[in-house]
Parts: C-alpha cells; structure tokens; sequence
C-alpha cells in the first residue's frame, strides 16, 4: 500500500508590505553587528504552530478548525532584539506579547488536537526570524519600534530546495 503523500505545514502571522520592509532594515543592520544570513525578506513571520508534515486528510481537518476561531485584532509592538546561540538566531520579538497572540496561538493550539496534532510542551515564544548562522549576540539590543497590527493568519507550506525554504501561503484567516 503507498504511503500517504505529505505536506510540512505550519500555521502563522504574515505581515504585510510595511511592516515586512521596517522588519528587513532591522535585520540589514544586525547582519553588520553578527555576520549572519539574512533570512528572505519574503519569509518573516511569527509562527503560531509547526504541525510538520501532515495528509492532505489532517490538513482538510486543521482548516476546519482555523476557520472556527473568532479572535479580535490586535497589534503587536516589535522592540526586543534577541540572539539564541544554540542555533545561532537573530530575533525579533515583543517585550509584552498581547492577550489577543496569546489567545490565538492557544486556541490554535488546543484545537488541532481534535487533527492528531501533539502541541508543543514549552511556552510559546513569539518571535521573528530576522538572521540564522549569527556567530554572535548584537551589541545594540535597542531598536525602532515596528508596530504590527494583525488582522489575519495563515496556513503555510514550508518547502525545502538546496538554497533554503521557500514558504507558500495556502489559506488565510481573518481575525474579526
């Protein structure tokens, strides 16, 4: 019997134009201060779930489940610069995350179970790539700060090639 064909999936926030612009002069400037890889500007995102790869079955179900939620919009400010060594990231992230992220990534969360999708254990940490391969943590952790006002998720497909990920938007939810 063949093996179900698969999809590597995960659901997140996609800024728009704007905001993607302001998050990539950000990243432009750390890449001088870490010596890092830029990540495509066409990928910044926050990720609310990585579900990986999953049949088209699973996807149908977490679709479902998406299309269910009613959050209000928030916005989220982008001050907090950040560094993990360990897989040597440059980051991007919220000093105060707002109750409306929150709600969405648990609600998200909680609900995929009914697809077969095992959440995370650690705490949701709400974040944006910004550069990967950093060999070290910027000197300057003070930024602009990048005001994002969330009106929407997504569903999206990571797909690997050799010169990296390549993300597709396969459906979007908006909030109300």
């Amino acid at each position: 019997m063949d093996k179900p064909t698969t999809r590597r999936l995960f659901f997140a926030l996609w800024p728009g134009n704007r905001t993607r612009d302001s998050m990539y002069k950000v990243a432009r400037a750390l890449k001088k201060q870490t010596d890092g890889r830029l990540v495509n500007m066409e990928n910044l995102h926050i990720t609310l779930a990585f579900v990986g790869s999953v049949t088209e079955e699973q996807r149908h179900c977490m679709e479902q489940v998406a299309s269910r939620i009613s959050i209000p919009r928030f916005s989220i400010t982008l001050s907090e610069l950040g560094y993990w060594p360990k897989p040597k990231v440059a980051w991007i992230g919220s000093k105060v995350l707002p109750e409306g992220l929150m709600q969405l990534a648990n609600t998200l969360n909680a609900n995929l179970e009914t697809c077969g999708y095992q959440p995370e254990k650690r705490a949701f940490q709400a974040h944006i790539t910004l550069l990967r391969k950093a060999k070290r943590h910027p000197k300057d952790t003070e930024t602009t700060e990048i005001l994002w006002l969330v009106d929407r998720f997504a569903l999206v497909e990571s797909i690997t090639h050799a010169e990296g990920a390549e993300y597709q938007i396969l459906a979007e939810w908006p909030l109300v």
